[in-house]
């Protein structure tokens, strides 16, 4: 099944503001700042790879 884009960046925001001051350093190891909005790369990978081994793919 297909992930709205949309949906995915709330969820990825949504994870970075609830982070604690421990995590998020972490998740901005991984910014991208080429966009004009920086994504947080970290977050997208763990988010990622959660869906694509879900099902022991």
């Amino acid at each position: 099944a297909s992930i709205n884009e949309t949906r995915a960046h709330r969820e990825i925001l949504r994870i970075y503001t609830q982070a604690s001051k421990l995590t998020r350093p972490i998740y901005e190891l991984g910014y991208d700042v080429a966009r004009p909005v920086p994504e947080k790369l970290v977050i997208c990978w763990m988010l990622w790879h959660v869906c694509r081994y879900r099902d022991q793919r």
